[in-house]
């Protein structure tokens, strides 16, 4: 549903650009991890089909004279992106799941007689265990991943030549067998309706299954879908998007005017439905989305 890319100098590993793509449209049908779409404080850097999408980060990583891609766990990457299969793959988990790569691994814990950990070698493990911070949770948003895992590479202090030891090879599936199967599984996705073809206005009044009840702030055109802002009474301010959020609508702003309070008038009178028009961001008015991943994700910890 998304793909999330961080440009890292190989020898800092400081992030030197970021983007964030979700893919239309697939993430109208959905999946176990579609709560995790939005990210805080902003929208993604493009909403398109995968055809435009890839174009675009070809070109990216062209512009940045990329040859090689780091992931966790990078046999799941590489066979969804067909694409990329002319770069360099490397698997961070090479590294930092094994006993004689990462010095966090102690004697005590199980690990097989390769020095792999027999257990808790994900990505949010490894974190815990090389930051020390036990309350990090990964959130399994593809950007903030990359980011994640960008900084998993970082705390393991291994030179970008150790990484050699981490190439990943597939055993069975070739450059032109995986592009095959990948383009027909992508070309046989249907669009699927959704139920947020609803009205939505300003105040109105709503329940989300994890979030609780909340009213609506502000309704941001973006594609051909809408970034609802809502103000949740147990958990704060989220950014959904309508057609993924599978919000129940208690009350409408015009039914009950009380839900107009704390929400400024220029507002109030806003409706927008769904589906919409293509309209393009206006980059202008917001922050760039690798300014506000980078202070959210990089903030040092003492």
């Amino acid at each position: 549903m998304s793909i999330g890319i961080v440009i890292a100098d190989t020898q800092t590993y400081q992030p030197v650009d970021a983007k964030y793509y979700v893919l239309n449209p697939e993430y109208k049908t959905g999946g176990m991890f579609s709560h995790a779409l939005q990210i805080e404080e902003n929208a993604p850097n493009m909403i398109d089909t995968r055809e435009v999408i890839l174009l675009n980060i070809k070109s990216l990583l062209k512009k940045h004279n990329v040859k090689s891609i780091f992931a966790y766990n990078a046999s799941f990457d590489y066979k969804l992106l067909p694409e990329l299969l002319q770069y360099d793959w490397y698997d961070i988990m090479k590294l930092a799941a094994y006993k004689q790569y990462n010095s966090k691994i102690t004697g005590t814990m199980d690990c097989y007689s390769t020095g792999k950990l027999k257990r808790n070698a994900g990505v949010e493990s490894i974190m815990k265990l090389l930051t020390g911070d036990c309350s990090y949770h990964e959130k399994h948003n593809a950007v903030y991943d990359a980011m994640d895992e960008l900084k998993i590479m970082k705390h393991l202090g291994r030179k970008f030549e150790d990484y050699s030891k981490a190439t990943y090879r597939p055993k069975t599936v070739s450059k032109q067998s995986a592009s095959s199967i990948n383009s027909n599984r992508y070309k046989k996705t249907a669009t699927v309706e959704n139920s947020s073809n609803i009205l939505y206005h300003v105040g109105d009044k709503v329940e989300h299954a994890a979030f609780g009840t909340g009213i609506i702030l502000s309704i941001q055109p973006i594609g051909n879908d809408n970034l609802l802002e809502i103000e949740f009474s147990r958990v704060g301010t989220k950014k959904l998007f309508a057609k993924f959020a599978r919000l129940e609508r208690q009350a409408t702003a015009e039914s009950d005017p009380t839900l107009h309070k704390n929400i400024t008038p220029q507002l109030v009178d806003e409706q927008i439905s769904c589906p919409i028009p293509e309209k393009s961001i206006d980059t202008h008015k917001k922050k760039s989305l690798f300014e506000q991943i980078s202070k959210k994700v990089f903030k040092s910890k003492s």
